[in-house]
């Protein structure tokens, strides 16, 4: 929970916030979403 109040206030503030979090995944069939856009410039 802390690392989305730390995410949300970056976005607030106009920071850059890319980092990565891991966790297991669950495989759901159907479809797609598609590729994420990039929405800062690092």
């Amino acid at each position: 929970m802390r690392r989305v109040m730390r995410w949300a206030n970056n976005v607030n503030r106009g920071v850059c916030d890319v980092s990565q979090s891991l966790f297991r995944a669950r495989f759901v069939s159907g479809a797609t979403v598609g590729p994420v856009t990039r929405v800062c410039v690092a």
